[in-house]
Order: C-alpha cells, then sequence, then structure tokens
C-alpha cells in the first residue's frame, strides 16, 4: 500500500513538471501569437493631398506602471535644404537628429520602458524636411495608446493640421 502511494505521487510529480516544461506560460506580459505593426506618414513638403501634416504619434497603451516595450522605426527626407528630425518624449525631453539637405536619415529606437515617457512619442521635423515615415512594431495584445480614435489597432498616427500638442 505504502509503495502505491509513493509511486502515485512521483507520478504526479513528474506530471506536474512535464506539464510546466511543456507548456508556455501566457500572461498580459508575454502574450501569445503574432506582433502587430503600424505606420504613419507626413507629408511636410507643400504638394497637393493630405497635409501639411505637423506631427506623427507613435506608441502603445501602458496598463499601471508597467512598461510595454515597442520598435520605433523613423525615415525622413529634406530637400534644398538640411533640416531636423525630433522624437520628443511624454516629460518633454526629446532628441534632435540632423537630416542633410538633399539626403535622408533614418533610426530604430527600442522604447515602452518607462510609463508616461516613452510609451507614446511625439515625431516633428524642421527646415527642408519634406516627409517622414514612422512605424512601431509591437508584441501581440498590445494595446491602442489613441482612444475614441475610432481604430482599434492604431500605433501611429498623423493628424493634419494638428496642431502639435502631445495626446497624452
Amino acid at each position: 500500500m505504502r509503495r502505491m502511494a509513493t509511486v502515485t505521487v512521483l507520478a504526479g510529480v513528474i506530471l506536474t513538471l512535464l506539464a510546466m516544461t511543456f507548456s508556455p506560460e501566457v500572461s498580459a506580459q508575454t502574450p501569445q501569437g503574432p506582433a502587430q505593426s503600424d505606420h504613419a506618414l507626413l507629408n511636410n513638403s507643400g504638394v497637393p493631398g493630405p497635409g501639411p501634416d505637423t506631427a506623427i504619434y507613435c506608441g502603445v497603451a501602458t496598463i499601471g506602471n508597467q512598461g510595454e516595450p515597442y520598435t520605433l522605426h523613423v525615415a525622413a527626407t529634406a530637400s534644398g535644404t538640411a533640416g531636423t528630425l525630433t522624437i520628443t518624449f511624454g516629460d518633454g525631453d526629446g532628441i534632435g537628429f540632423i537630416v542633410p539637405a538633399d539626403g535622408s536619415f533614418s533610426t530604430t529606437q527600442e522604447l515602452g520602458g518607462v510609463p508616461g515617457t516613452d510609451d507614446v512619442v511625439k515625431i516633428t521635423v524642421a527646415g527642408g524636411v519634406t516627409a517622414a515615415m514612422a512605424s512601431v512594431k509591437v508584441r501581440a495584445g498590445a494595446k491602442d495608446p489613441f482612444p475614441g480614435d475610432g481604430e482599434l489597432d492604431n500605433f501611429c498616427l498623423t493628424t493634419p493640421g494638428d496642431p502639435g500638442t502631445v495626446p497624452f
């Protein structure tokens, strides 16, 4: 009888260990499934069409005090004269990049680690920059940071004629 109980307990332990080893843990911080992406274009050229745009906003919603990582890709082009591309954070700090005259510039940044600071960023251009594009790649299950925009999966957006205010 004692031997049977020992075998039963050992079998239970082995099954539990196997289940823990081969079952992926799913939580809000490690969702399963494909990543999501989004992009927005900024037209500052004066060419007919949407625009002129003043800013692109990109990011991901955070829940509580936990950051939600994402990858931001930004590219800009300048015609005639050099310009700048600036990424501004929620705390008002920013970083500017020079876009050479008749050239282009691109950068990739890993963001989302500091809620209220880099969960949503504003991308602006100045000088000779005529166009920019920003794209974001987020984990599966990431939440749209722009409530009320009529979409459930916007991670980047541009509003034509927007005064450039930060929406967060």
